[in-house]
Formats: C-alpha cells, sequence, structure tokens
C-alpha cells in the first residue's frame, strides 16, 4: 500500500493479516475477485502492477 495515510495503511496491514489468517473482509473479497477473474497474481505483487494496463485488461473480464 503506497499511501502517506497512516490510518488507512494500518487498517489495509490490519486487512491483510486478517484475509492471511482466512478471515473474511474486504481485502478478503478483492483476492477472490481477483482469482476468480485470473489476476491472482495483482493480488500476490500489487507493486508491479501498471494500473492502467490492469484496468484495461480486467474491466472487460468483469463487464462480460
Amino acid at each position: 500500500m503506497d499511501s502517506d495515510n497512516i490510518i488507512l495503511r494500518t487498517m489495509y496491514y490490519a486487512a491483510l493479516d486478517d484475509c492471511i489468517k482466512g478471515r473474511t473482509n474486504w481485502v478478503s473479497n478483492i483476492k477472490h475477485l481477483f482469482n476468480e477473474y485470473e489476476f491472482a497474481h495483482i493480488f500476490d505483487n500489487p507493486h508491479s502492477v501498471d494500473i492502467k494496463k490492469f484496468t484495461l485488461e480486467f474491466k472487460p473480464k468483469v463487464n462480460d
């Protein structure tokens, strides 16, 4: 997570930790969505993502 907002970053990492422990929350829902549309690599390596390219590839899959 690339945010200067300490509260946002703290909440994200707490939710990510819960997701890793198998708890259901908004992060686990995003992970499930990425897995469903064959974008698990995006969740696993978020810093390697070109946002524009990802949007162009992901949006059509969801719309179909």
